[in-house]
């Protein structure tokens, strides 16, 4: 998935949706290699192209949604973002309607089609309107989840519910961002503890610490999208976050689960973790367990931990 163009992913996923939603209607200016292009042949009837006319692209999109379709609108960001600005102002923003304008292209992604067709204002420009919410996803990944999530389950969950749909859809973001702070508050709880088991020094000062050096990590990686962002630790196009996933997941994590075979199977024995669960159940699968805790777990540890690492600096692909 990594290997694929966002605009082609989110297209892809499009039409998937498409298959089992009939609510919605596609138009585009004549946009290719964005994913959308068998759209028309599998939707004839939901699917329109304008041409390369995108001032009439927004005009017509406008003019469905105000009919009462959900439409989803595709072509270059460039041109959705600055041939066509008054349109998705005008008719798109101020009246609120029901439209999703997919910026295919964005960035510097045109290449060889030259500064003219580079989108580096679009996000700055559409941020400005009115009733608009500017949605950037980071990956291939991103882009294939965000349309079946953001723009189909729950405005249509919501705008189901009639007028109560302001109050429930409150009460749901209200409930995730409890859900947010008692997951943080639940980690935060690890650390400290950790720290203050640790360093032998008061909960309060451990929670400092704690907290610093989350501001100092949090700060390093907000760098890498800002002041920063010329440092690709991994190869072009990859982030300091890319870079705290890669040595957290593919690096620390195994390196724990080998040192927790070392610990368990050769310093306080597998005895000492059999007796402990004997003492209140059956534990007839002992034999095997310390063979695999001992041998074999430690040596696929391994196998992944370099298999991770030299996949990542291109050894060989997974």
């Amino acid at each position: 998935m990594g290997t694929i163009a966002t605009r082609m992913a989110f297209g892809q996923e499009l039409i998937e949706i498409a298959k089992t939603n009939e609510n919605f209607v596609v138009c585009n200016a004549d946009t290719k290699t964005c994913g959308l292009e068998k759209f028309g042949k599998l939707f004839p009837n939901r699917e329109f192209s304008f041409g390369i006319a995108e001032q009439n692209l927004v005009g017509a999109s406008a003019g469905l949604a105000a009919c009462g379709n959900k439409v989803f609108l595709a072509t270059f960001a460039v041109f959705a973002s600055m041939r066509a600005c008054e349109q998705v102002r005008t008719f798109v923003c101020y009246p609120n309607l029901n439209v999703t304008v997919i910026g295919t292209h964005a960035g510097l992604q045109v290449g060889g089609d030259g500064a003219t067709h580079a989108a580096i204002e679009d996000v700055a420009i559409m941020r400005a309107f009115p009733n608009m919410t500017v949605v950037q996803p980071a990956d291939a990944v991103a882009a294939k989840a965000g349309p079946s999530l953001m723009f189909v389950t729950l405005p249509t969950v919501f705008v189901d519910m009639g007028g109560m749909a302001t109050i429930i859809g409150f009460l749901f973001f209200l409930l995730v961002l409890f859900a947010a702070l008692t997951s943080a508050i639940s980690l935060v709880e690890t650390l400290v503890s950790i720290v203050h088991d640790g360093l032998q020094c008061s909960r309060g000062k451990a929670l400092g610490i704690v907290i610093a050096f989350v501001v100092i990590a949090g700060g390093i990686i907000n760098a890498g999208y800002n002041v920063a962002s010329f440092i690709e630790p991994l190869g072009a196009g990859s982030s300091m976050l890319d870079f705290a996933d890669f040595i957290s997941n593919s690096v620390l994590m195994p390196i724990v689960a080998l040192l927790t075979c070392v610990f368990v199977g050769w310093i306080i024995k597998p005895k000492a973790i059999i007796d402990e669960v004997r003492i209140s159940s059956k534990f007839t699968a002992a034999g095997a367990w310390t063979i695999m805790i001992k041998y074999i777990a430690p040596v696929l540890v391994v196998i992944i931990l370099v298999a991770y690492v030299a996949a990542q600096f291109g050894f060989f692909a997974m």
